[in-house]
């Protein structure tokens, strides 16, 4: 079983991620926001993080800055504006973006070949 962090702003989202990769065995935690979720990685052990793009405060991006700083963990951007971003997570490594609307498989695809290659 591998934990998944899990940061949206939005509940419904939290809670639908949380069900499908449950579903799959995995433990999830949940932060509504950055750094609400840096904290949370600070103090656990986590295999793998997915984040929405835009959140207030510190947003996916400088939430996959920080984590950098200290380790390798994969990440997973979430973002409905994929060319509005392009290019603003390509200096970390191990920093996937998957494009909102997706498809329940993709993103289930995505989670696993990430925690395989970590």
């Amino acid at each position: 079983m591998k934990r998944i962090l899990i940061v949206d702003n939005d509940e419904t989202i939290l809670e639908a991620l949380a069900i499908r990769l449950q579903d799959q065995g995995h433990e999830c935690v949940h932060a509504h926001s950055g750094s609400e979720a840096l904290e949370i990685f600070e103090e656990s052990e986590i295999d793998l993080i997915i984040t929405d793009l835009n959140m207030p405060g510190c947003d996916g991006i400088a939430l996959a800055e920080s984590v950098r700083e200290s380790s390798n963990v994969p990440i997973v951007i979430m973002t409905a504006f994929p060319t509005t971003y392009e290019g603003n997570w390509d200096h970390l490594q191990g920093v996937m973006a998957l494009t909102k609307p997706f498809a329940w498989n993709t993103m289930l695809q995505l989670v696993e070949n990430e925690l395989r290659a970590a």
